[in-house]
C-alpha cells in the first residue's frame, strides 16, 4: 500500500508538471490529459489544495480552447475544493479567473460583475497587495460600460486609494486618467479638469508619455464640449505631439481628427483643411474604420 502511495504521489507531481509545461509552450491540447491525470491521483491522495490547482489549470486550457461550460465547470470544481481547506488566496485566484472567463464570453455583464463581487469580498479579507486596487479598477471599467458612472467613480477613488497606499505610481496615473473622463460624464467638469491637470503632472513625472498624451485629449475634450475651443485647440496640438513623439500613428490621426473639428468649430477653416488631409492619410494607412467614419463626419 505504501509504494502504491508514494507511487501515485511521483506521479501526480510528474502529470501536474507536465500539464504546466506544456501550458506554457501554448500546447493546451496535449497539457489537458496530463492534467486530468493529475486531479484524479491528487483526489485520491486527498490531496486538495494540489487538486484545486490542477482544476484551475485544467479551466484554463478548456478557457484556450473556447469552451467555457467546461473551464467553468473546471473552475467551480476547484472552488468548492478551496473552500473546503480554508484556502482564501487560492480562492481568490480561482474566482478571479471564473470573473474574467465570464466576462469574456457572456455578454450580460452583471454575470462577470458578481464574480468580481466574490473576488473583491476575498481580496478584502485576504490580500496585502494592491490586488483589491486591480479588481476595483476592472469593475470601474464594467460599470461605466453599463453606463453606470457614480458607480464606476466609486471604484476607481478606492482603487486610486489602494494604489497610492503600494506606491503603484503606474496605474496611479491610468486611474487619474480614468477618474478625469468618468467626473466628464458625470457633468463634474471642474472637478474632471482637476483630475485630468493631476493626471498630466504625475504621467510627466512619470515619464508614462502615452498616460500623458491620453490626459491631455481628455482635458481638450472637457474644453471643447465646454466651449472653451482655443483651450481645447492647445490640449490636443500637446497631445498630438506625443502621439508623433512615440509613434503613436493610430492616437496621431484621432487628434488630427478633434483639431480638424476644434478648427471648424473656431472658423480657421484652413487649419481644418490640413490636419483632416493628415488624418486622412493616417486612417487609410492603418485602415482604422473608426476614424474614418468620424472623419466623414465632419463639418465641410
Amino acid at each position: 500500500m505504501l509504494r502504491k502511495a508514494q507511487h501515485a504521489a511521483g506521479l501526480s507531481q510528474t502529470t501536474r508538471t507536465l500539464g504546466e509545461v506544456l501550458i506554457g509552450l501554448d500546447r493546451h491540447q496535449e497539457a489537458l490529459p496530463y492534467l486530468q491525470e493529475a486531479a484524479t491521483l491528487f483526489a485520491r491522495l486527498e490531496d486538495r489544495q494540489a487538486e484545486a490547482r490542477v482544476w484551475n489549470n485544467i479551466g484554463t486550457v478548456f478557457e484556450q480552447q473556447g469552451d467555457y461550460p467546461d473551464a467553468m465547470a473546471a473552475l467551480e470544481k476547484g472552488r468548492t475544493l478551496s473552500q473546503q481547506i480554508t484556502d482564501s488566496a487560492l480562492e481568490l485566484d480561482i474566482v478571479e479567473s471564473m470573473a474574467r472567463l465570464t466576462r469574456r464570453h457572456i455578454p450580460e455583464s452583471s454575470l462577470a460583475l458578481q464574480h468580481y463581487r466574490d473576488a473583491l469580498a476575498l481580496a478584502e479579507a485576504t490580500d496585502g497587495t494592491a490586488k483589491e486596487g486591480e479588481l476595483r479598477n476592472t469593475m470601474a471599467i464594467i460599470e461605466w460600460e453599463r453606463g453606470n458612472f457614480q458607480e464606476s467613480l466609486q471604484h476607481y477613488e478606492r482603487a486610486l486609494e489602494i494604489f497610492q497606499a503600494f506606491d503603484e505610481t503606474s496605474n496611479v496615473g491610468h486611474i487619474l486618467n480614468s477618474m478625469g473622463v468618468t467626473l466628464h460624464k458625470l457633468g463634474r467638469v471642474d472637478d474632471a479638469i482637476e483630475r485630468l491637470e493631476a493626471a498630466v503632472r504625475h504621467n510627466q513625472e512619470e515619464g508614462a508619455r502615452q498616460l500623458e498624451g491620453f490626459a491631455l485629449a481628455a482635458l481638450g475634450d472637457v474644453c471643447y464640449d465646454t466651449g472653451r475651443v482655443q483651450e481645447a485647440i492647445a490640449y490636443f496640438s500637446r497631445s498630438l505631439d506625443i502621439r508623433r513623439e512615440i509613434d503613436d500613428r493610430r492616437g496621431a490621426g484621432w487628434m488630427l481628427h478633434y483639431l480638424a473639428r476644434a478648427y471648424a468649430t473656431s472658423g480657421a477653416l484652413d487649419r481644418k483643411r490640413d490636419c483632416a488631409t493628415e488624418a486622412w492619410r493616417i486612417a487609410d494607412a492603418c485602415d482604422d474604420k473608426e476614424l474614418i467614419d468620424a472623419l466623414r463626419g465632419l463639418p465641410n
